[in-house]
């Protein structure tokens, strides 16, 4: 398989991985701010969540609907919503970092990262904060800052699969290291095995070329 064509493949399935993370995350609640049951339910993290202000029922309805928006793809109502609760409840992180992803998913890079960054100063221990970050990064080209933001990720939360998949692609397609990138595709594939069934292929296609390369370079010293 061409190195095109790869990138090609990978870029999609990127893409829709990166929806269901951030859907998944979109409707994990803050600890004030009950909202219904995620899509995804992600792994416990490593270390406790710093805990969230207490939050009156308007923001939390507010917020709700923001979500919901947001989860629909209605991205102006989605925002102004998110707007809204932050004036209201400016000490809460997840807003923020919903906001983010928001301005991510639009395409407004700078916007994304000033949001999440926002996000962190008020609740550092949530990987998730850190796993977007790493996604933007990447499609901005700053493929050492997303290592780094993803390995922060899996430093708060070593069982966090997304974590493991995002900088999986990232060694693999980008910093041509295969053997990183086959122990992060195969964590996630321990991780999340009912979803794990493209990157047992990308697996499988690193082995392959690995031993592609053992073989050229046996070749070339007979």
């Amino acid at each position: 398989m061409c190195c095109t064509s790869r990138i090609a493949r990978l870029a999609i399935v990127m893409a829709s991985i990166s929806l269901a993370g951030c859907t998944a995350f979109t409707l994990v609640p803050e600890k004030a701010a009950p909202v219904p049951a995620p899509v995804k339910a992600e792994p416990p993290v490593a270390k406790p969540a710093q805990t969230e202000p207490p939050v009156n029922a308007e923001s939390r309805q507010m917020y709700q609907q923001a979500l919901t928006a947001l989860g629909a793809g209605r991205y102006p109502e989605a925002e102004r919503a998110l707007l809204a609760v932050i004036r209201r409840e400016p000490e809460l992180a997840g807003p923020r970092a919903n906001l983010g992803i928001l301005y991510a998913r639009t395409g407004h890079a700078a916007q994304a990262f000033e949001s999440l960054q926002q996000a962190i100063r008020l609740n550092p221990d949530r990987a998730v904060y850190y796993n977007e970050l790493g996604m933007v990064s990447r499609r901005e080209g700053r493929f050492d800052e997303a290592r780094s933001y993803y390995a922060k990720a899996l430093a708060l939360d070593p069982n966090y699969a997304y974590a493991h998949l995002n900088i999986g692609i990232l060694y693999d397609l980008y910093l041509q290291d295969t053997a990183k990138a086959m122990q992060h595709y195969q964590r996630y594939r321990e991780l999340m095995p009912s979803e794990a069934g493209t990157v047992t292929k990308w697996i499988a296609d690193l082995q392959q070329r690995g031993r592609s390369t053992e073989q050229a370079k046996g070749g070339k010293s007979g």
